[in-house]
């Protein structure tokens, strides 16, 4: 129970690779799927199409990925995305 404890105020940074984000109202979006209880911070990146994600250890990077898919895009961690590729994307702009 104490490691788990423990683990909620251990932040970590996740960064996912995100198809679809070209404008302020996907930032707003994007901000609002990923405000789930244990996440401290969000920053969307329109140049680079990627999501820091500050979170306590409780919250995996697959049910950071699950809720962005949920809003409609696709979503993976920034360190599996195939250089020059690119998942095809739910969503272009929701603006």
């Amino acid at each position: 129970m104490a490691e788990r404890a423990l683990r909620r105020w251990v932040m970590t940074k996740t960064v996912l690779k995100v198809e679809g984000m070209t404008c302020s109202s996907c930032i707003e979006h994007v901000s609002e799927a990923l405000a789930i209880e244990g996440v401290g911070h969000v920053e969307v990146k329109l140049d680079s199409g990627t999501v820091e994600v500050e979170h306590d250890g409780s919250i995996s990077s697959g049910r950071l990925i699950a809720a962005l898919q949920q809003a409609g895009y696709e979503a993976m961690p920034a360190e599996s995305w195939p250089g020059g590729s690119r998942v095809t994307g739910k969503v272009t702009c929701c603006g």
